[in-house]
């Protein structure tokens, strides 16, 4: 008669482990296919602060063996009351990345292909001292000396894209991931852990984001 060692006890249990981990990644990524948003608030210290409204398109690849798929990110943000030395800035913007993701023992990761990242801002997007927007740029580029309201629009897109470029760089790991743990989805709502702003919650919608980035 064999006996079961210890040794092979502790497989079977790693093997069920593993299975049920599988398994409930497998249903984390079919619940999360469709089309999500959240909100983020950041505060600056200039007193300043952004409300960024977050869309996630998540596609799933069904008849895959690994629980993957496509995204697509766009953020339609605001900040508020940027100090400019007597004066004060309010500007609107969005943005548009697009990827992989994939869920792995109950974590999102998500690979962001930086070559896709756009940035898109206008004169319209941006307010002085509630001035009208060309009005205030036109005051400001005079102060500037030499420039145009166009080209102080374009100066703040090129550093937004080159922050936001950075950002989604630098939060990479190894194998050129982010990692988002605790994903929870249920029904319509779902949420996971960012480093930079905690819990991130997020609802199921509608919207078609393409609307959003155009």
């Amino acid at each position: 008669m064999k006996r079961i060692t210890f040794g092979t006890i502790m497989l079977i249990a790693l093997v069920s482990v593993t299975m049920l981990s599988s398994c409930n990644d497998m249903m984390l990524a079919e619940k999360l296919d469709g089309t999500w948003k959240g909100s983020v608030t950041i505060s600056y210290d200039d007193q300043s602060k952004e409300v960024q409204e977050v869309y996630q398109r998540f596609k799933y690849f069904e008849d895959n063996v690994d629980n993957d798929g496509n995204i697509v990110e766009v953020r339609d943000c605001q900040v508020k009351d940027v100090d400019l030395d007597g004066m004060t800035m309010d500007v609107k913007y969005r943005t548009y990345i697009s990827g992989t993701w994939e869920v792995l023992n109950g974590d999102l990761y998500i690979k962001y292909d930086v070559s896709t990242l756009k940035v898109k801002i206008s004169p319209d997007d941006v307010e002085l001292h509630e001035n009208n927007a060309l009005v205030g740029l036109a005051l400001l580029a005079g102060m500037l000396g030499g420039y145009t309201p166009y080209d102080i629009v374009n100066d703040l897109q090129k550093d937004l894209y080159k922050d936001l470029f950075h950002q989604y760089q630098e939060s990479v790991d190894d194998d050129g991931e982010i990692t988002y743990p605790n994903l929870k989805v249920e029904d319509n709502n779902a949420s996971y852990d960012a480093s930079d702003i905690g819990t991130l919650h997020l609802v199921r919608t509608n919207v078609n984001i393409n609307n959003i980035f155009k």
